[in-house]
């Protein structure tokens, strides 16, 4: 007597399946990825808007509290994980896969972008 089972012929009519995707997961198409860096956009545009408000409002204040708000304009790279990050948790917790993956793509360019800039900026400023 063996110890395997014995093969039942149901099982071997009908192939394994391709895991199906969870619910409520949209797929990852270039559509997707682009809306996602267009998100991007939009996001730091209405950041810098709103960094221009409130710094030129507490420019009215003082100097000081004025140019706090320097920092993230020009450190955008490293400032954008305020705006970016919580969206891009937002979009994974939804399902939106292909939109977080543009928002990451949409933040490394801008990022690369910044860091690009302001090493020219440093270096044009050291002469």
């Amino acid at each position: 007597m063996s110890d395997t089972p014995p093969e039942r012929p149901d099982d071997l009519a009908h192939p394994p399946r391709k895991p199906e995707r969870p619910a409520g997961t949209q797929p990852v198409n270039a559509m997707t990825v682009l809306l996602g860096v267009g998100l991007t956009v939009v996001l730091h545009v209405a950041a810098g808007v709103a960094l221009l408000t409130v710094g030129g409002f507490a420019n009215f204040v003082s100097q000081d509290a004025g140019a706090i708000f320097a920092f993230p304009a020009l450190f955008v790279g490293l400032s954008q994980v305020l705006w970016i990050g919580p969206a891009w948790f937002a979009a994974r917790r939804r399902g939106m896969a292909g939109i977080a993956l543009g928002l990451v793509i949409g933040a490394s360019l801008t990022f690369l972008v910044n860091t690009a800039c302001f090493g020219l900026l440093i270096r044009n400023l050291s002469y």
